[in-house]
Order: structure tokens, then sequence, then C-alpha cells
């Protein structure tokens, strides 16, 4: 290679490098905010179903029948899957969707939901019963998709469309560490082994406008909280996979330059050399001739 070849392909790697460190520097500032929601909206769930359980130990069950809590054996489940709508966050979409293909390969009544154009397209092509395709951008995901989400899913579900419902994505342990899995959400099943009962006599708590009414509201509240904080979970994990990639390209650009860089100098040096030495050479042949 010729050095303004090599001096062109130092330019295009500069180029490269400029641009995912931009993307790391922007995913870094992402994950800080996305993760404070999403560990918000985790404290905040765990206090719901705190309340909720803890109802059940303190109400007549037959004001504590509802349809969404209800146990039944799953025949024709529910599988939403959420990746990411972009691209550069390393293999999550893969794993999500890998695992997500697993359980509608073993469960032949399954159908799918996909959040994200790239398991969509994938379930689409591989004949799986998708049901919707839904385009978010998780990080711009908010309050009120995740409502609308839990009422679509709720309405289906009461509708017998499905009987139970899961949701496949990448859980988000820490910055180094997010895994993929399959959690249910429907019926609701309780999540945490920390329950804390509530030090109440039912006869001494007032509950308006009435218990039954109070324990429906509650248990959708619950579910509202949950698919937030799934959604929040995923999108944390897509920014934090994202940073890592970004840093690792960012880092592989560095490499690429540096060698670059010293094999430029190197073929520089030599042409330097080799122009002394046709110098000195058509010197010589000079002063013979003299």
């Amino acid at each position: 290679m010729n050095p303004v070849e090599l001096r062109q392909k130092i330019k295009t790697v500069k180029n490269i490098h400029h641009v995912v460190h931009s993307m790391e520097t922007l995913a870094t500032m992402k994950i800080i905010q996305v993760r404070k929601r999403a560990d918000l909206r985790k404290a905040y769930l765990h206090e719901l179903e705190n309340i909720l359980f803890s109802f059940l130990s303190i109400v007549p069950q037959k004001i504590t029948e509802n349809v969404l809590l209800a146990s039944t054996k799953v025949k024709n489940p529910l599988i939403v899957t959420v990746t990411s709508d972009r691209g550069f966050c390393g293999n999550m979409n893969q794993q999500v969707i890998g695992r997500s293909r697993k359980y509608l390969r073993d469960n032949a009544n399954a159908s799918v939901i996909s959040i994200g154009k790239k398991a969509g397209n994938i379930f689409l092509k591989e004949k799986f019963p998708v049901m919707a395709l839904i385009s978010q951008s998780l990080e711009k995901v908010d309050l009120h998709f995740s409502q609308s989400l839990a009422s679509d899913i709720v309405r289906g579900f009461l509708n017998n469309e499905y009987d139970a419902v899961y949701f496949c994505y990448m859980q988000f342990t820490n910055l180094i560490s997010q895994k993929p899995i399959i959690k249910q959400v429907l019926p609701i099943v309780k999540d945490s082994e920390e329950i804390f009962s509530l030090r109440y006599n039912y006869e001494s708590v007032y509950l308006l406008p009435s218990p039954k009414e109070v324990f429906s509201k509650l248990v959708r509240k619950y579910l509202d909280a949950l698919l937030y904080s799934v959604l929040m979970e995923a999108a944390a994990s897509e920014q934090a996979i994202r940073m890592i990639s970004m840093k690792n390209a960012t880092e592989n650009a560095d490499e690429m330059i540096q060698a670059m860089q010293k094999k430029y100098q190197k073929i520089r040096q030599e042409r330097i050399t080799l122009e002394l030495i046709e110098l000195h050479n058509e010197q010589k042949g000079f002063d013979e001739e003299q």
C-alpha cells in the first residue's frame, strides 16, 4: 500500500472513530437517565406488589376474585417480544429473538406481539402467528404507551384470545450484566418473595368507594406499573449494551489508527532512506566522473 492510500485509510478510520465515540458518549448519557427511571419504577412496582398481595390476606376471598389473578392451565399463550428498534446494540436483539423463537416452537398454540422492527420482520418471515407489530423506540417509551399496551393486552385476555401473557426482554442487572428472560405478566403472579403483610384487620379498614372496586383498580395499577418497569429495564439494557459495544469499537479504531500510523511512518522512513541512498550514489558517480 502506498502512503497516499494509507493516509486516506487513516482518515477514514478516524472518521469512524469519531462517530462511534460520539455514540458511546450519547449512550452513556442516556443510560444514566433511563437507569434512574428504571430504578424508580422498580421501587414503585415493589411497593404496589407488596400492597396488592398483602391485600389478599386481609380481605375476604369473594372480594378479591379477579380474572387477572385467576390461575388457569395455559393452552394459548401470548408472548410479547421486546427488542431495540435500532442497531448498534450488540447481540441484544439476537438473544431476545432466539429466546422467543424457542418458546414459540415449544408452544404450538402460542402467538406473538413484537415491539421493535427487528423481531417483527423475522417472525413474519418465519411464519409465526404475529398478532401485532409495534415500532417503538425503547428510549422514548413513556407511561402513556405502557398503559395503552396494558389496555390492549387485558382486552385480548378478557376476550379469551389468549389465556396467559409473557414478556421476553433483556433484563437489566447492571452496566455489564444483562440477560434475556421470559416473564409472566398475566395472570398476575407474585414477583418477589419479600412481601410484607399489612398489619390491619379487615373490620378496622375503611375502603371507599368499595373494597371490590379498590382492589380492581389496584390490580390494574399494578399491571400498568409492571409493564412500564419491564419496558424501562429493556431500555436500560439497550443503552448499556450500546455503550459497551461503542466503547469496544472506539478502542478497536484507536488500535487500528495507531497501527496504520506506525506503518505509515515506517514507509516514509524507508522512502527517505531510499532517496538518501540514491542521492549518495548519484553524488558518488558525479565525483568519479570528475
